[in-house]
């Protein structure tokens, strides 16, 4: 159920992203709802190893559900665009607390051999909270509006909360020591340069005012204090902190290093897709109910690979040739949006978002056992935080960049079309609903500019499938990299692996080393 919830609000907000911004008046509102909750994960997913290690997993189990509950509460009681971004931050906290934590205790329990058919049964969870959000979402925001959906999930994160508490065993891994001295071991300074550098990054690209003199200023002050924050964290973790949030020397392993790349490349791709593809299905005339239930496709693509590729690495021991296939299989799924136009057969992107969501689910599962395999067991937990680190920011810059073209692209393409006054301000801050609601009055539906509108979106959808399709193809080449080790039915075998590693010659074939 926490799985189910966790993944749910992501979907509800993917679903009504430009309902939502429609209600408030701001076409920059689709970015920061996807982004404020991402780059909140970001800054809590890296912590919370090390803070759970402390404090205990199921403390921080619960401290993240109460923290989503309130982030729900906030979204659905939300008058003015800051607080429902201030919602989607303290979600966002919630929420990725929520996933990595699951995680570790995962990884706690499972050797790694077997840790791939449970990952796979974690995706079949998000496989039903990706459908439950979308559909639901949408079916409640056509009945009782958006912000139902959101309050909805608050008294469900509570009941899930009782049963963390009834049911996880409360350890805390390491040996009683001051509460000084246990914070002390958490690098919050890195983490916060970390943030920064995303924080100012993410302003400086996601701008609502498209003046030239403003986005210049943003651009010309912005991103170099987002570099300078950058360095700050860099020099922290190299020469400061205690326990580095992100280990340099764990980035030096070549499997993490490379399954890290391929998951940020592959994030950026995926949520690059996810929060456009359903502006296409509206732009073709579907309402956010009928647009949740076209988006199913991903999730249950996203299980099915996940799963499967946790059967054959369980009955294998081996994810060589399983990994050239899921990354194939995601940028066929990519390269076949960058293709579709208003007179593709509605078939064909629900065949792709299958097709994406397959590769997703499975090289999710294949790079985490990439991973695991990779460093020894005291050190997976850790190693598990950078690559969700790597993810969120992924997706997090995915989601801002893709916002930043998409909305240059669509205002370029409609300079010089003669709209209405009123009509053209409603384009610049306003959602696609709205707008083209009116195009399909009677009276409306022959007006010139109709056509033009719905070009300019469907330019502007088009520039960003082509990107998600280059950076799909960028984690596929990283995704190879990795080497291919084998996997281990206990810990103690996988540990014996691992000191044979270190000392064998590392170059042995990318791809298929088997």
């Amino acid at each position: 159920m926490v799985g189910i919830l966790a993944v749910g609000l992501g979907t509800i907000t993917i679903t009504l992203s430009s309902t939502i911004a429609a209600d408030f008046h701001s076409l920059a509102l689709i970015s920061w709802l996807g982004s404020a909750y991402l780059i909140a994960l970001a800054s809590t997913q890296p912590m919370s190893g090390k803070l759970t290690d402390v404090f205990g997993r199921r403390s921080g189990f619960i401290f993240c559900l109460i923290l989503f509950a309130c982030g729900n509460l906030f979204c659905g009681l939300a008058t003015t665009k800051a607080m429902i971004v201030l919602g989607r931050v303290v979600a966002g906290i919630g929420g990725g607390g929520i996933n990595s934590i699951s995680t570790f205790i995962a990884s706690d329990f499972i050797p790694p051999r077997r840790r791939g058919m449970w990952h796979g049964i974690a995706m079949v969870v998000y496989a039903s909270g990706s459908g439950f959000g979308g559909v639901f979402g949408g079916l409640i925001n056509e009945i009782w509006g958006w912000r139902s959906a959101f309050l909805a999930l608050t008294p469900l994160t509570v009941l899930s909360g009782l049963g963390v508490t009834l049911f996880l065993p409360a350890r805390v891994s390491t040996k009683q020591t001051s509460l000084r001295s246990r914070l002390g071991r958490v690098d919050f300074v890195g983490s916060a340069a970390l943030v920064s550098a995303l924080a100012l990054l993410l302003v400086g690209l996601n701008q609502e005012d498209l003046d030239a003199v403003s986005s210049h200023y943003r651009l010309e002050v912005l991103l170099p204090l987002a570099a300078a924050a950058f360095v700050a964290f860099v020099v922290v973790e190299l020469y400061y902190a205690q326990e580095p949030v992100i280990s340099i020397n764990l980035l030096k392993n070549r499997t993490v290093l490379g399954a890290c790349i391929a998951s940020w490349f592959t994030s950026m791709s995926l949520y690059s897709l996810v929060f456009y593809v359903p502006l296409y299905f509206q732009l073709r005339g579907a309402n956010t109910s009928e647009t949740g239930v076209r988006l199913l496709p991903e999730p249950v693509g996203g299980a099915l690979g996940s799963f499967s590729s946790g059967i054959v690495m369980r009955l294998t021991g081996r994810y060589g040739v399983l990994k050239t296939v899921v990354l194939a299989t995601w940028v066929a799924g990519a390269t076949g949006f960058a293709t579709i136009s208003m007179n593709s057969s509605l078939a064909l992107p629900e065949l792709y978002l299958f097709l994406v969501g397959f590769g997703q689910g499975g090289n999710l599962t294949v790079m985490l056992l990439a991973l695991l395999s990779s460093v020894k067991h005291e050190q997976q937990a850790v190693t598990t935080s950078i690559n969700y680190a790597f993810r969120s920011t992924g997706a997090t810059l995915g989601i801002t960049v893709t916002s930043a073209m998409f909305r240059r692209l669509l205002t370029n393409r409609l300079e010089n079309v003669a709209i209405p006054a009123g009509l053209d301000s409603e384009i610049r801050t306003g959602g696609l609903g709205d707008v083209l609601h009116r195009c399909k009055h009677p009276e409306q539906a022959t007006e010139k500019y109709c056509g033009h509108l719905a070009d300019g979106y469907m330019h502007a959808l088009h520039g960003t499938f082509l990107l998600a399709m280059s950076l799909a193809i960028a984690g596929f080449l990283a995704g190879m990299v990795t080497k291919n080790n084998q996997l281990r039915t206990s810990f103690e075998d996988d540990e014996a692996a691992h000191a044979t590693r270190i000392s064998r010659d590392n170059s042995s074939s990318y791809i298929f080393e088997d």
